[in-house]
């Protein structure tokens, strides 16, 4: 609250509100601009991955730009195709519902082509449907 009682960015989470037009996003992510349009679902025959804000106007928010990123990291670095990563992010939404952006706020690991989410209790094998995997000793 600011000194006359009125609530910054009107209640919202600074890191939901768009901010980060699609050229400078692409541009921090480190991903081609064209990739960053398909993820976010400019193209209406292909869903988006990435979930932008209802109020967007095509920008994107902070933990858009997390999500882009981490997408990135998963393409290139860790070559995942990205039809695996579409099922990894339904597996994510369905074992995590309270969570709004997995790829940003989950602590995801990758082994052998496929992505685990870490929890303190266990790890889960989302490319493998959310099957049990096993902590290292």
């Amino acid at each position: 609250m600011t000194r006359t009682g009125k609530r910054i960015y009107g209640g919202r989470d600074p890191r939901e509100i768009p901010a980060y037009p699609l050229v400078e996003a692409a541009r921090y992510a480190g991903v081609p601009l064209s990739t960053l349009r398909a993820w976010v679902g400019e193209r209406k025959e292909i869903p988006g991955v990435i979930e932008l804000p209802e109020d967007s106007q095509g920008q994107l928010s902070f933990y858009n730009l997390v999500e882009a990123f981490v997408l990135g990291r998963l393409r290139r670095k860790h070559q995942l195709p990205l039809q695996q990563l579409r099922r990894d992010l339904v597996t994510l939404r369905e074992l995590h519902p309270e969570v709004r952006h997995p790829l940003a706020d989950l602590d995801l690991a990758t082994f052998a082509r496929s992505v685990f989410v870490e929890s303190t209790e266990d790890v889960v094998n989302v490319s493998r449907g959310g099957q049990l995997g096993i902590h290292a000793l």
